[in-house]
């Protein structure tokens, strides 16, 4: 056949072909089976919770104080743990403040050796200690340990029964001075001299002594001198010129018998020192 009379032929066959290839995409579409394409789908958060007004809150605490408890329980710092075995009572326990129930329930607020704790009946008052809060009323709490039993009022504080050591009584004078070395360490030393005053005393115009003034825990009171006493004469020498003083140092420093002659109090005195 020559390639003229093959022309018809070969277009109708493609035609054909295309017809058949075209059915047969058509019918697999159809078969398949469509599913759309997934995307996320947020989820809606519930709204938060309004915050819960004090009121609400307080009725919160003091429903919790009013139900039962075991007695091992502790409020602040060990919900549900048992405290440390130990009776002691805490050093230091004070009232801060009270919100009462009735029958005894409530809250109070206590400062225990320092430390804030919010507590209602039945809770320890410390982790250490088996004393309990065992009853709130208006103005002041029981506290218990067994049988043993101590009110807190509001404002008030206790402490731990600690033994103290008797005083003992404060020497009124000031201990002796005994040997011409000790005497010497202490009137050598420029500030016992420079904080011991001496104020001129007249009388009908005449200089009769020396006022002296001497504070208090003055090394000099240690011989027996006191505070505003006149003085008249050391060893017969006589206080009755300003320098007077100054010139008796040498003496006051040296002589192992000294004798102060005092006006104090209205009264002539002698205070008389024996040195080693």
């Amino acid at each position: 056949m020559s390639s003229d009379s093959l022309k018809p032929f070969l277009n109708w066959s493609l035609v054909v072909l295309l017809a058949w290839a075209t059915a047969d995409c058509i019918d697999s579409l159809l078969a398949r089976h469509w599913e759309p394409p997934l995307r996320a789908i947020p989820l809606t958060q519930p709204p938060p919770p309004p915050p819960a007004s004090p009121t609400s809150e307080l009725e919160r605490l003091l429903a919790r104080s009013q139900s039962p408890r075991s007695p091992g329980r502790v409020a602040a710092g060990g919900v549900g743990k048992r405290a440390a075995s130990g009776s002691g009572f805490p050093h230091s326990v004070s009232l801060q403040g009270v919100l009462a129930g009735v029958h005894g329930h409530g809250l109070c607020f206590l400062q225990v050796d320092g430390q804030a704790r919010t507590l209602s009946p039945g809770d320890k008052i410390a982790l250490n200690s088996e004393w309990m809060v065992a009853s709130v009323e208006s103005r002041r709490i029981i506290l218990s340990h067994g049988r043993d039993k101590r009110t807190l009022n509001l404002g008030e504080a206790l402490q731990k029964d600690i033994a103290q050591p008797p005083a003992e009584p404060a020497s009124t004078e000031p201990p002796p001075v005994s040997s011409m070395e000790n005497w010497r360490e202490i009137i050598n030393k420029p500030a016992v001299l420079a904080d011991l005053k001496a104020k001129p005393i007249i009388r009908e115009g005449d200089m009769i002594g020396a006022r002296l003034t001497i504070p208090s825990g003055h090394l000099i009171a240690k011989i027996g001198l006191q505070n505003q006493d006149i003085l008249l004469s050391v060893n017969g020498h006589p206080v009755d010129k300003p320098g007077a003083l100054a010139g008796l140092l040498p003496l006051i420093r040296n002589s192992h018998t000294l004798v102060f002659e005092v006006e104090r109090q209205g009264a002539v005195e002698k205070v008389v020192l024996e040195l080693d």
